[in-house]
């Protein structure tokens, strides 16, 4: 059992990104794509063998998944909750410059019980992650077994040793999404080469799509007719993670990257529904983990996506 250099790769990686940053190489891209496929299909074989061997040469058992696929669950409807839900003192919102996974394992570390927001493709689990796409969707199948729980609703379940769900993708527009849970963590990020953690970690995942390209108005927000379905998939979210018992989210600016929401917008409908009575102060905290990238700067954010959501919960009035 060999160990993977993810030195190695992240060099490759860094020389290939700026190329594409410096010289627009479109060899360059793909070979970043392909580089991706390549890492999503060692994390496939990883958990198939169910171990592997870290960087420090620590065998790595991965637990059992069994339990995460049975109670996965795909949701294509609204989610009624019980109205004596508790609710917390206040809930604290923090935004942070960070990754998402090294998000949760920060929070899972101080003693919460978070979910964390999987920004989903609606057409097919793991969005673009057999081509190597670069969003978030597909970086967290890259880094955990969440595929061993997303891909039975997908038409090619049997290709990966999964019963198919009679429950299949797309996901509904205003109300789907799937609850994973306790997934298993085991790579750490791009940036630092995909590693073999020494140390798996567990969290669970809400998967709701964003919308797709939404038409805006004059001003560059959401068109009228539309914020009342964005809204919905927000609810979505904060259902799914207290009908589950979760007492903290982190979330994004979902939405922002390649569909193209406006991200000032997005933080003004997430903090509106956060205010809502349903959702009041039923979380102890939600963090927005946001990082940049070849997304950001754009017409729809050209603050890039950090920023609006700093601004909007600058007060952390909740």
């Amino acid at each position: 059992m060999n160990t993977f250099d993810n030195e190695k790769w992240k060099a490759a990686f860094a020389s290939l990104s700026e190329a594409v940053k410096t010289q627009m190489d479109y060899s360059a891209a793909m070979k970043i794509r392909s580089m991706r496929a390549e890492i999503f299909q060692q994390t496939v074989a990883i958990v198939n063998e169910g171990k592997y061997l870290a960087k420090s040469g620590k065998s790595v058992h991965l637990p059992n998944d069994r339990l995460m696929i049975e109670r996965t669950v795909l949701y294509s409807s609204p989610i009624h909750l019980d109205e004596n839900n508790s609710r917390q003192e206040k809930t604290k919102v923090k935004v942070e410059n960070c990754d998402c996974l090294l998000a949760a394992k920060a929070l899972l570390d101080a003693g919460y019980n978070p979910a964390v927001l999987n920004m989903a493709s609606r057409q097919n689990p793991g969005g673009g992650v057999y081509n190597g796409a670069g969003a978030q969707e597909e970086n967290l199948f890259r880094r955990t077994n969440l595929f061993r729980s997303m891909f039975q609703f997908a038409h090619y379940a049997a290709q990966y040793g999964l019963k198919k769900s009679p429950s299949q993708y797309p996901l509904d527009m205003n109300f789907g999404g799937v609850y994973t849970p306790d997934a298993t963590v085991f790579r750490g990020t791009e940036q630092d080469g995909y590693p073999l953690l020494d140390e798996y970690f567990q969290v669970s995942f809400i998967a709701v799509p964003a919308m797709n390209r939404p038409d805006l108005d004059k001003k560059g927000l959401i068109a009228p007719h539309l914020t009342e379905g964005v809204k919905n998939k927000m609810r979505t979210i904060f259902r799914i993670g207290l009908l589950m018992g979760h007492d903290a989210l982190i979330l994004g600016a979902a939405g922002c990257g390649a569909f193209r929401n406006p991200p000032v917008h997005i933080a003004r409908l997430f903090h509106e529904v956060m205010e809502e009575e349903e959702f009041k102060d039923r979380y102890k905290l939600i963090s927005f983990a946001i990082l940049e990238d070849h997304n950001s700067g754009h017409e729809h954010n050209p603050e890039g996506n950090y920023m609006p959501f700093k601004m909007e919960f600058s007060n952390n009035d909740l």
